[in-house]
């Protein structure tokens, strides 16, 4: 199984666009297709760990610009447990995994790395954006780089 736990702000979007939209949700096309490449070429399946999974409104642009850019819409979101995020993550994989998972966190902030002495069989790649730019092609390579190296070793019995 592949995820991808997915930030939002800095991610999907960036100061530019930002400063360009009137939207109270704003989202970059350009980040939108990155998003969409990234999933067609690894088949992951997304979990929603942006503070956006907190309000309706957002969680409802957010899968409208899905939709409109044919990306699936996630599967699930992280809880809010009011502490980092990559404790959220963890607490999100210690409930749901059950099979071994390769997973990358893609997020503007340092805080999403689950560490390596989780006991899951889980693994985890941390990749942070900046608000400048937001999710870039080398980003997307290294997620695609990171599934496809690690599921193969997964499946050959090696690991990485």
């Amino acid at each position: 199984m592949k995820l991808l736990f997915l930030d939002v702000d800095g991610v999907l979007n960036n100061l530019d666009v930002l400063s360009r939209c009137r939207s109270s949700d704003p989202l970059g096309d350009e980040h939108l297709r990155l998003l969409k490449t990234l999933v067609a070429a690894t088949d992951c399946q997304i979990v929603l760990s942006s503070t956006w999974r907190l309000f309706p409104e957002s969680r409802g642009s957010l899968k409208v610009a899905f939709e409109e850019h044919g990306i699936p819409v996630w599967i699930s979101t992280t809880p809010d447990l009011g502490t980092r995020r990559g404790d959220e993550i963890l607490h999100w994989l210690r409930i749901n995994v059950t099979v071994p998972v390769v997973a990358v966190g893609i997020d503007d902030d340092e805080d999403i790395d689950i560490g390596d002495n989780h006991g899951l069989p889980v693994k985890f790649k941390p990749l942070k954006t900046d608000f400048d730019h937001g999710l870039t092609p080398a980003i997307v390579q290294e997620a695609v780089d990171w599934f496809h190296c690690t599921h193969k070793g997964e499946q050959n019995g090696q690991g990485d």
